[in-house]
């Protein structure tokens, strides 16, 4: 339910239904909060006998009309960490606060759970699919992969999901091609033991600067060549520059290559 409403020039944030939250395990009434439209939630550690985690108390309560803006209230259930401490800790002395080092500690308590859950997930940053987005580069490094930082987050993972499939067919034809594909999106063409230059023969192909080049002596075995369906232009230079980086990385170290684009006349 929204009630959305310009007043004085400056819109107000809709006015929402607060779901109920209360009995759900935190990482869940999170989720239920977003789906209803509140992005902000903070969580307060309490003793309770309700199962640990689990929401005991919400505010503002369910029912009621709140803007999406409001910060939500979430009781958790936690033990306290007074527990651990020796007895003489545990009562307060003549006038002093009985509650003081047991709110003290629920500020350790959120330090430690929210280093011990990153713990208890740990496995989910080795996967492509559930790592955090700033923890991928890391991941790309154990593959040798290289992602680009302005790539989309569902687009490094794509490509770490085909590199990982990939990793030991690394330096074939296949495995470049699909890794170029997942690059530029657009599927190149790699023709093996061929080389576009066929040599300098006088009288036949000879124009100085037209279609004469100094090469090394080239071995067709050792050598391949990528053809993109599009021209220099539309791929543009950075683009072309990672498509190098991309080959280089992934051909055999024996093996040379040519780069050849749609507006290329040459044929291998």
């Amino acid at each position: 339910m929204a009630g959305a409403e310009q007043g004085g020039g400056v819109r107000r944030a809709p006015r929402l239904v607060m779901p109920e939250v209360v009995g759900l395990h935190w990482e869940n009434a999170r989720a239920r909060l977003q789906s209803g439209g509140f992005n902000r939630s903070r969580i307060q550690f309490t003793e309770s006998y309700e199962p640990e985690d689990s929401v005991v108390a919400q505010s503002p309560s369910k029912g009621q009309l709140a803007s999406s803006e409001t910060e939500v209230v979430l009781c958790v259930s936690k033990p306290s960490l007074i527990r651990f401490l020796p007895s003489i800790f545990q009562s307060a002395g003549a006038g002093a606060d009985p509650d003081f080092v047991r709110r003290l500690l629920w500020v350790f308590h959120h330090f430690f759970d929210d280093l011990n859950r990153k713990v208890d997930g740990i496995h989910r940053q080795f996967s492509p699919d559930t790592a955090d987005e700033e923890f991928l580069p890391w991941l790309a490094q154990w593959i040798a992969v290289t992602l680009d930082a302005d790539w989309p987050a569902r687009k490094k993972r794509r490509m770490l999901r085909s590199a990982a499939r990939l990793y030991n067919r690394r330096g074939t034809a296949p495995a470049i091609r699909r890794l170029l594909q997942i690059f530029t999106e657009v599927e190149p063409e790699i023709v093996e033991n061929s080389w576009p230059y066929n040599g300098f023969w006088v009288g036949v192909h000879s124009t100085i600067g037209v279609d004469t080049v100094v090469l090394p002596p080239v071995n067709l075995a050792h050598c391949f060549v990528v053809r993109f369906p599009r021209t220099y232009e539309e791929l543009g230079e950075a683009t072309v520059g990672r498509i190098h980086q991309i080959i280089r990385a992934e051909k055999p170290a024996h093996a040379v290559y040519y780069l050849q684009f749609a507006d290329d006349p040459r044929e291998a």
